[in-house]
């Protein structure tokens, strides 16, 4: 099979139309942007899970939550991306309310809405806090579009320790992006008080689905990150993708060329990644996580140099089994990994497909 020639620019470099916001922004404040020596200490090493929304983030969460070496943290967080978004519209009044520690506007960062055209998101840990029932009846998998969800996985609420959290952090200084963005993960930590017991390998970790501008930016500055991207198939994401946002399974043309771009662009521009920080950047396949678990987390928590146990065949938040977060609602097994049988009709297979799938196997785990 012939090669799929990456592109040079990825395509979070220049977003069209309604994707704009989310393009690689063009930095202004040199200082606030540049990291510090102390950052690239080994005592600052980041473990990172983000593959393209839809392709197993929140499976490999889960089977990674059960492991000592790893901070348990709640779900995913979206100050990275509403914190990029925010400047591109506005980078010297976002960096000054960094600067400032605007208490508002850095909390309101952890969950994206962007039909907010203000503030862009809420304090997601706050009001998952005050939450004493799950009444919503939606959690990411399933959420609306361009919106975040309170619930990270079907029918659980996560125990939070909100108070401990915020106060950490807003006694820190943060003068340079890496100065907030460590802070942060460091408050981030205490949502969750069985993290007092673990002896850490890695004080930080942070997951976020899609964020490619943001460790295009992050890996320019430092290689002092492991980064785990789940690469979901084509015809199971597009399944997935289209129920929540369609409400059924379509073929019609400009539905399916939303699903694909979404696929391409996203998966394009982290096999890029893959290949100019090869040393940080590892590729999961999605299906392996699904029909050999035990073989795949071994792979992954040997590059983590983490001890391999059997909870991490299970998928937990905060040690319990959880549902998980399918757009299948058939998939109600408590902590159990699940598969979907993908009904992709495969005449729509977009042109260029096999040859991205053969980048992807030449570069998996």
């Amino acid at each position: 099979m012939s090669n799929f020639t990456l592109p040079k620019t990825p395509f979070c470099f220049n977003e069209k139309n309604k994707y704009k916001l989310f393009e690689y922004p063009k930095f202004s404040n040199n200082k606030f942007w540049k990291i510090k020596k102390k950052y690239k200490n080994e005592k600052y090493k980041v473990l990172f899970i983000s593959g393209p929304a839809r392709h197993g983030n929140h499976l490999l969460l889960s089977l990674l939550d059960g492991n000592k070496g790893i901070p348990h943290i709640p779900g995913e967080d979206d100050s990275l991306r509403t914190f990029f978004s925010h400047v591109n519209k506005n980078q010297s009044k976002t960096i000054n309310k960094i600067k400032t520690k605007n208490k508002k506007f850095i909390l309101n960062l952890s969950c994206q809405n962007y039909k907010d055209k203000k503030n862009f998101g809420f304090n997601k840990w706050k009001k998952l806090a005050a939450v004493k029932k799950i009444h919503i009846p939606y959690w990411s998998g399933v959420q609306p579009k361009n919106q975040g969800s309170l619930f990270d996985y079907r029918g659980f609420l996560p125990n939070l320790d909100y108070t401990r959290f915020e106060k950490s952090l807003i006694k820190k200084k943060f003068n340079s992006f890496f100065d907030f963005w460590y802070g942060y993960m460091s408050s981030y930590n205490k949502l969750c008080v069985l993290n007092k017991k673990k002896k850490l390998n890695y004080n930080y970790f942070w997951f976020g689905s899609g964020l490619r501008r943001e460790l295009f930016y992050i890996l320019n500055q430092t290689q002092n990150i492991i980064i785990l991207t789940p690469i979901r198939n084509f015809p199971e994401f597009y399944n997935s993708y289209c129920l929540p946002r369609y409400g059924k399974i379509s073929y019609k043309k400009s539905i399916l060329t939303d699903g694909w771009e979404h696929w391409k662009h996203k998966v394009v521009d982290y096999l890029i990644l893959k290949k100019k920080y090869p040393k940080n950047v590892y590729i999961i396949k999605y299906e392996d996580m699904i029909n050999k678990p035990k073989i795949t987390i071994k792979k992954i928590l040997k590059i983590l140099k983490l001890k391999f146990n059997c909870q991490n065949l299970t998928p937990t938040l905060f040690d319990e089994p959880i549902i998980g977060n399918s757009s299948d609602l058939r998939n109600i097994s408590i902590g159990k990994i699940y598969n979907t049988v993908s009904k992709f009709n495969k005449k729509y297979i977009p042109k260029d497909y096999r040859k991205i799938l053969y980048e992807i196997d030449k570069v998996k785990l």
